[in-house]
């Protein structure tokens, strides 16, 4: 979540106590920016999309079937622009 991966592979932390360590010792100094952007961003959206189809439960039922996980990786992967060029392409494939 903080791009810490390859550090981590490289001092191998056991236990709990010691990968909290590892976190308390090197988030700050080692991780990578844009990772742990991304990731936040992501986990406050999944925050975010829960509640609000909790509370919208009641009033739209069907809300229940969005898949808001799917959603968050989408668009954190940069899949939605390359929905749009794929939507464009199936377009402009269908009507000329």
């Amino acid at each position: 979540m903080l791009g810490l991966t390859q550090l981590q592979h490289a001092l191998n932390p056991a236990t709990t106590v010691d990968k909290f360590i590892f976190l308390m010792e090197y988030a700050w100094t080692h991780s990578h920016a844009l990772t742990a952007t991304i990731s936040f961003a992501a986990l406050f959206l999944l925050l975010i999309a829960r509640s609000a189809k909790q509370s919208l439960r009641k009033h739209v039922p069907a809300i229940f079937y969005v898949p808001e996980v799917f959603l968050v990786v989408v668009l954190a992967t940069g899949g939605i622009s390359m929905l749009h060029i794929n939507i464009y392409i199936l377009i402009l494939m269908l009507f000329s």
